[in-house]
């Protein structure tokens, strides 16, 4: 069974990392209405594992014993062939446009997707990919985690999840700004992107799937529910990105891990208008083709700058932004039809479907409709 209203939800994340990184200078991204949720833009990261532990529950938690080959396959042919393509590119652009080449130690680092365990190596090359070596990280733990996990009653895994929860909010407040004196890490590094700070995230996501999977119809009792649940877990994202407060230096690793799964329990759940909305297949290929658009937005922007703005500017104005969004969106198109998809179907021994409009859906949606077994 597939939630095709989610992918979607992908594309959303994504785009407001995009935001984040190279469109807060421009029209409207910098106005006073908008700017304060583009500043936020990391927020999508912490969404996207909260959404990753929340699918890969809902799909593996009624597969077990899981097949733990099989899982690792379908996580790798998913993630790693896009990303190393996404570092020989970033290599090549920086390498000719910036004559900045990485070292040996670097280069390992990045093959390996273990430079977010090393805080003052997790920007090189291809900075945002930082969240990659995360991702193959909480890929891992799937295995230990979802076993245990399927054996515990909804009060256990609740309070493990809200132990998590409330103690890295707690350790993170902690140690911010003094992991500079422990590491040469004057902008927090370690506290924003070393891998184990993100497992609460994640874990929640993962509680979410198992306990929408036990109780997927229980908001359906009334028709405005699942939104409403949705509308009020937006409601506090916005208000923490909008109102002062004394959260929001805290917010990026799993703090609003919770709200954000409201919002995706919210519109797993609904039936109405907003489903059919966002499972049109335009909004399900934005979803499908996200993963190709974080992963090579700081690459593309290289290029583009390079042949678009001025000798010596860096800043992309409202024009600039909206001609290189466009142009991230082809190439990502592009890179998801014929590079992604192709290599994902051929690493799990899959041919490829010839229908266009099959084409487009998840290979893990046509594998559910030939065989009725889902992989995720």
């Amino acid at each position: 069974m597939q939630i095709p209203q989610l992918t979607f939800l992908r594309f959303v994340a994504a785009f407001w990392v995009v935001v984040l990184h190279f469109g807060r200078q421009a029209w409207p991204m910098h106005t006073e209405t908008l700017a304060p949720l583009a500043a936020q833009g990391a927020l999508g990261v912490s969404f996207f594992f909260t959404l990753s532990g929340f699918l890969l529950a809902w799909v593996y938690g009624r597969h077990l014993p899981l097949d733990c080959k099989a899982y690792l396959r379908a996580r790798f042919a998913r993630v790693v062939p896009l990303y190393w393509i996404s570092l020989g590119f970033g290599i090549l652009v920086w390498g000719m446009l910036d004559n900045k080449w990485p070292s040996l130690f670097y280069g390992a680092l990045q093959f390996t997707g273990l430079y977010a365990w090393w805080p003052d190596y997790s920007l090189t090359i291809n900075f945002p990919a930082w969240s990659v070596s995360v991702e193959l990280f909480l890929y891992a733990t799937l295995p230990f985690l979802l076993p245990w996990m399927l054996k515990q009653n909804i009060a256990r895994l609740l309070m493990v999840a809200f132990v998590l929860w409330l103690g890295t909010a707690l350790a993170f407040s902690l140690l911010q700004g003094k992991t500079n004196v422990w590491f040469n890490d004057p902008f927090d590094l370690f506290l924003l992107r070393f891998p184990l700070w993100h497992l609460n995230t994640f874990f929640i996501g993962l509680v979410g799937g198992l306990l929408f999977h036990r109780n997927a119809g229980i908001l359906r009792f009334k028709p405005w529910l699942p939104l409403a649940v949705s509308g009020f877990g937006v409601a506090v994202v916005l208000l923490t990105c909008y109102l002062p407060n004394p959260f929001i230096g805290i917010a990026h690793n799993g703090l609003l891990a919770p709200f954000f799964l409201m919002v995706i329990v919210g519109v797993a759940s609904d039936k109405g208008w907003l489903t059919n909305f966002l499972s049109r297949k335009p909004m399900v290929f934005l979803g499908e083709i996200s993963f190709a658009l974080y992963i090579f937005q700081a690459p593309v922007q290289q290029v583009f700058i390079e042949f678009w703005l001025p000798e010596g500017a860096k800043t992309l104005n409202a024009e600039g932004f909206a001609v290189y969004t466009l142009c991230l969106l082809i190439f990502s198109a592009l890179m998801y039809r014929l590079v992604e998809t192709p290599l994902r179907y051929t690493l799990r021994g899959k041919s490829a479907p010839k229908n266009v409009a099959l084409a487009t859906e998840p290979l893990e949606a046509q594998q559910n409709r030939n065989d009725g077994n889902t992989q995720q």
